[in-house]
């Protein structure tokens, strides 16, 4: 599996009291910059409010559109009258992900299985539905890696 986690490396080195470079680190720093932010709480496992916040890698709009024909009962039957309902529903999605430490995982864990999630957008909090895409552990960095649908739907009639 190759490395799922973005990190910028970058060198410092280590001066001792005298003045002299004794040793060079090299620090990997989790790139953390959330070009577009979005900002979830939900219900964790314990019955508390967490929040946490991923970067929107892409959205997009859905349109989905229904018919049903329902028959009216026998006895209200006119020239083979029929009851039809067409509905539009179209739901917007969000397509997320972020890095974060191990240590942290199973709040993550936690994240994914909560049935109630809210996105903060427009100055309100919105219910949403999360589906994971991935949640990577990496085999050789203290880092993980989650990936994440945010479905909200509006509806028509």
């Amino acid at each position: 599996m190759s490395n799922p986690i973005e990190y910028n490396p970058f060198t410092i080195p280590i001066i001792s009291e005298l003045g002299q470079r004794t040793e060079k680190k090299i620090i990997k720093v989790v790139c953390c910059t959330m070009v577009n932010p979005v900002y979830l709480r939900f219900r964790n496992s314990l019955g508390g409010i967490d929040y946490v916040m991923f970067d929107r890698k892409n959205s997009e709009t859905l349109e989905v559109q229904t018919e049903s024909k329902f028959e009216k009962p026998l006895s209200t039957l006119e020239n083979g009258d029929k009851l039809q309902v067409q509905s539009k529903n179209s739901f917007k999605v969000y397509y997320c992900q972020r890095n974060f430490k191990l240590i942290n995982y199973n709040g993550y864990v936690d994240f994914l299985k909560s049935e109630h999630v809210q996105i903060y957008e427009n100055e309100t909090w919105q219910n949403v539905d999360v589906e994971k895409q991935e949640l990577l552990k990496s085999n050789t960095e203290p880092y993980g890696k989650i990936s994440i649908k945010v479905i909200f739907a509006t509806n028509e009639r």
